[in-house]
């Protein structure tokens, strides 16, 4: 079962809930060809599950005011479960309290009870998962002397872009993404993290790559024969003739 985080309806449907054919758990739609589920005689907990089970967005008839009652209910914090054993006596003590009542309940007529909600919206439900959320990171990019640097790489979850000539950085990535890596050639290659904050706005200073500075030696290469024959002989021969 997926995990949902909030519901939206993205796009009303304007056909008529009266001219579709009735199912068992709402209406058929002849133009787009789907079931529209009626979440308006559904709780808050009925409407969750059949998102969760679905897994897709889903066609429904709901009240408007629903939107908002479904949507704080999946943002309060959740209780930790019980364990196995206390969910069993738990049920079982309901059992009996529900027994009890229905052998002392006198019978009465069904009443007909008005929903606190008085408008019904028809159209699609859209299912969000926080597996499909997405943030944006934004930045600037600056030398050791606090300068821009230009067409320097983000990368962030095999997406990239380079900064502009002002060292600025815009890029969407998936929410769960830990952290992005900043390169540019001459300089050390930077990973950053990315934060919790609402705000994801960096300011990155890069540092020049390891250089060497100093003097450079050179190795001479050993002389040749003709060389060594020329350096001990033939010069202090010539000085002895003169």
């Amino acid at each position: 079962m997926q995990t949902i985080t909030q519901i939206t309806q993205p796009q009303p449907c304007h056909e008529s809930w009266a001219g579709m054919s009735a199912t068992e758990n709402g209406r058929f739609c002849s133009s787009c060809s789907k079931n529209v589920i009626d979440f308006t005689s559904m709780t808050n907990q009925q409407i969750i599950d059949h998102l969760s089970a679905s897994g897709n967005n889903t066609c429904g008839r709901i009240y408007t005011g629903q939107f908002a009652a479904v949507n704080a209910e999946l943002s309060t914090p959740q209780l930790p479960k019980a364990g196995l054993w206390k969910r069993l006596m738990l049920a079982l003590a309901l059992f009996s309290f529900v027994q009890q009542v229905k052998a002392q309940a006198p019978v009465s007529k069904a009443k007909t009870v008005q929903s606190q909600y008085d408008q019904i919206t028809v159209g699609e439900v859209m299912v969000e998962s926080p597996v499909n959320k997405s943030t944006v990171i934004t930045g600037k990019v600056v030398d050791e002397q606090g300068k821009p640097l230009a067409e320097v790489t983000i990368v962030a979850n095999k997406q990239s872009v380079i900064t502009d000539a002002a060292g600025n950085f815009r890029l969407s990535v998936p929410a769960v993404t830990p952290s992005f890596e900043v390169r540019h050639i001459g300089y050390q290659t930077k990973t950053v993290k990315i934060g919790k904050q609402t705000s994801k706005k960096y300011f990155i200073k890069m540092e020049a790559a390891g250089m060497y500075l100093g003097g450079l030696g050179a190795v001479k290469r050993p002389g040749t024969i003709k060389n060594f024959y020329a350096q001990y002989l033939i010069k202090p021969i010539k000085a002895l003739i003169g």
